[in-house]
């Protein structure tokens, strides 16, 4: 029902990172993080991401393995954030 009036952008960055067309795995995030992407728009896109339909469990995954780095953390490393 979702992908009925999903428009590309919906897609864009998973269908970038992933080997796969519209979807791309966690382990495929890392790989393109390691390259230092420091595109704001990509990490825009990976900071609004949100659960529409599927399994709660993979995204918190994501949220805690791909995007939690770029949110400060007193006393931590916060390289990746921008502030």
């Amino acid at each position: 029902e979702m992908l009925k009036s999903a428009i590309t952008f919906h897609f864009h960055l998973s269908e970038h990172i992933g080997g796969q067309y519209y979807s791309a795995s966690i382990d495929e995030y890392k790989k393109a993080l390691k390259h230092q992407i420091g595109d704001y728009v990509i990490i825009n896109e990976m900071l609004s991401g949100a659960v529409i339909t599927g399994d709660d469990t993979l995204f918190r995954d994501y949220r805690r393995e791909i995007i939690e780095r770029y949110f400060y953390h007193p006393g931590s490393d916060n390289k990746y954030h921008e502030a």
